[in-house]
């Protein structure tokens, strides 16, 4: 069992990632949501290892992978270029195929990875993970402008927020997540954040609050998620503040999913109730293997 940080590289990007469980047994990978790590789903993945090869990933600008570099910027596509190369790296093919596990933007990361290859994953889980809402084509010319000034405004100062401790982060954390506990906020401010002179910073670059350029394509993940062939697992959060919009036609797309709400837990399901979460993604690892 092994958790110290290994790299494989994804268009000049050195990308992070750690693994714990024997490496003779099934691979899981798992792929975290936006401004988060890998290293967040220690808690919920580290009971897998007993049947499963598990590896966290850092994306692009995340955790301990490396940021795009000047005059660059984030765009969606690319992390899916970035789960790919991870997946060559670990010898997932056709004949010995994975399951992949994601979390919001890693849902959707995972889904578009499984409907480009549907024969290289065997099975789906999808946490919080349908993507964002649709945004009508009108809006278009004010997305652009926004991405063209918030991109500029970025590039010219990345230097990230200093926090005075990692007390500062966690209530920042729980600022954002109220169903968050002080304890496991604490835990998650370790693994998010490195020590500078003056205190402490997110790992994440501060890049991403830029406005990304693509708008989101609703079509696009409908025709991606229908071409999955994979056994998929739906898991949200009955507290999540992400239920309000319509998602009915990417569920549509998928092939009889295996659906679960957790009643008490939000959007970021695996710092509310990571025991549970790990269960739900063992059970149904272990009956659709």
């Amino acid at each position: 069992m092994s958790e110290r940080i290994q790299y494989v590289e994804s268009a000049g990007l050195q990308i992070a990632y750690q693994e714990i469980g024997d490496p003779d047994r099934p691979l899981v990978i798992v792929h975290h949501g936006f401004l988060d790590c890998g290293g967040a789903w220690q808690e919920v993945m580290k009971p897998l290892a007993t049947h499963f090869r598990v590896v966290m990933m850092d994306a692009r600008g995340h955790g301990e992978s490396e940021w795009v570099g000047s005059g660059g910027a984030y765009w969606f596509p690319d992390y899916i270029l970035d789960l790919t190369a991870l997946m060559d790296a670990l010898q997932v093919t056709e004949e010995r195929p994975c399951a992949l596990v994601g979390h919001s933007m890693g849902g959707a990361v995972c889904s578009y990875t499984a409907g480009t290859y549907p024969k290289r994953v065997h099975s789906l889980t999808l946490i919080e993970g349908l993507g964002p809402p649709k945004h009508p084509w009108a809006h278009a010319p004010a997305h652009m402008r926004q991405f063209v000034e918030t991109t500029r405004r970025r590039q010219a100062d990345r230097a990230p927020e200093v926090m005075p401790d990692l007390e500062a982060a966690a209530a920042r954390l729980r600022q954002y997540d109220t169903l968050l506990t002080e304890t496991r906020a604490a835990t998650h401010a370790a693994i998010a954040t490195r020590p500078v002179k003056r205190g402490y910073v997110w790992k994440w670059d501060p890049l991403h609050r830029a406005r990304m350029g693509a708008m989101y394509v609703e079509e696009i993940a409908v025709a991606l998620l229908a071409n999955i062939s994979a056994r998929v697992q739906l898991i949200d959060g009955g507290k999540s503040p992400f239920k309000h919009f319509d998602v009915s036609k990417r569920r549509s797309a998928i092939r009889e999913p295996v659906e679960v709400t957790m009643p008490d837990a939000g959007h970021n399901i695996h710092r509310h109730q990571p025991e549970r979460l790990g269960a739900l993604i063992q059970a149904f690892l272990l009956k659709y293997p």
